[in-house]
């Protein structure tokens, strides 16, 4: 069974990264240690479980907070479906997913194989697009057409930095045979 352990051990995650998800209109957002588990969990901005210890399952911390702040008894809340990582946009399936497909080199072709690679497509579609945005605005500065442009940099989203990582390590061990 993957944890979010697992997801920081591989890159996937980094030491306090976001997890979120709404329930009716309930948000509910935490961090994640370096460990793997969620802390600091807040509720529309209100920090909650004071006095509680760190979660080590995203099933039991969405369990929770539904329960807990919701008030509610929902038996079908598919978390890892449901929650998302902050930092990348991806939910917590489709990077388990991404791990399953690089960090432990399984790579059936099945559906959700297919779902997670159009994911991981769009993000890096969505990057080239802003990269070609600005792109764009130096010519447009260098043919003289504005007079100024905005130098902001734009960095590689975390998700294909991970994907990058586990892919070249993935290619390294299946190919120095």
């Amino acid at each position: 069974m993957i944890t979010l352990h697992d997801l920081v051990l591989c890159d996937l995650f980094t030491k306090d990264d976001d997890i979120f998800f709404d329930y009716k209109s309930i948000y509910f957002e935490g961090k994640v240690s370096a460990l793997g588990c969620i802390y600091q969990t807040q509720a529309n901005g209100n920090v909650i479980f004071h006095d509680r210890q760190a979660f080590d399952n995203v099933s039991e911390w969405a369990d929770a907070c539904i329960q807990n702040i919701a008030k509610e008894y929902v038996t079908r809340f598919s978390s890892w479906k449901r929650i998302s990582h902050k930092q990348s946009g991806l939910t917590l399936h489709t990077l388990k997913q991404l791990y399953n497909n690089f960090a432990t080199g399984k790579l059936p072709l099945t559906n959700q194989t297919l779902t997670t690679l159009r994911e991981c497509l769009t993000t890096s579609l969505v990057h080239i697009a802003k990269l070609e945005m600005i792109i764009q605005k130096q010519e447009q500065y260098i043919n003289g057409m504005v007079s100024y442009y905005e130098r902001t940099p734009i960095s590689k989203p975390k998700s294909l930095i991970a994907i990058e990582y586990m892919h070249n390590k993935y290619l390294l061990e299946n190919n120095s045979v």
